[in-house]
């Protein structure tokens, strides 16, 4: 497990449809989990070995997602909020979702404090791997043995992310 801490620009609108709820767009810069191959070769007495390791890095790409909210005044000027989000990534066009609990603090008619938990993933495409191993066993420049074996990672994988939230909002 790794901790970070970093901040990711974003910016949004929303329409009220209700007191209640709201529907919206976001878009922003986000951390993204990247898987790549990595091909090691060895041969020991005339067995050729290929693996492929896969390891991970961490990019910076912007997305764009459609939001739901639905929030409840608690009195006063304290309200709960809970958004569901889709959208994609814009550079590698992968799908993104998002799930926000909020809570919100009303500083004046326009400004409100906003803290709370997000969970969101994005579904990436690794990069194509191929894998195999070839056996040649020889005796006396026979070959005796000859085995080819391949295969195709994963397409997609889902790397999911829990984020503590702290912003602003301004409402005009």
């Amino acid at each position: 497990y790794t901790t970070r801490t970093e901040s990711s620009p974003f910016i949004g609108v929303n329409y009220s449809i209700s007191p209640n709820f709201a529907v919206g767009a976001v878009v922003g810069n986000s951390t993204i989990l990247t898987v790549s191959p990595q091909t090691d070769v060895t041969a020991v007495n005339g067995v050729q070995n290929v693996q492929v390791h896969t390891y991970s890095t961490n990019s910076h790409e912007w997305f764009a997602r459609l939001a739901s909210r639905y929030s409840v005044a608690l009195g006063g000027s304290w309200s709960v909020e809970g958004s569901a989000e889709g959208g994609m990534l814009l550079g590698s066009k992968s799908p993104m979702v998002c799930f926000q609990l909020l809570g919100n603090q009303s500083l004046s008619d326009a400004i409100d404090v906003q803290f709370g938990v997000l969970g969101s993933g994005v579904w990436t495409s690794p990069a194509a791997i191929q894998t195999g191993t070839t056996d040649q066993s020889t005796n006396t420049d026979t070959v005796i043995a000859y085995r080819t074996h391949s295969q195709t990672a994963l397409t997609k994988i889902f790397s999911p992310a829990l984020t503590a939230r702290f912003g602003l909002q301004y409402r005009f």
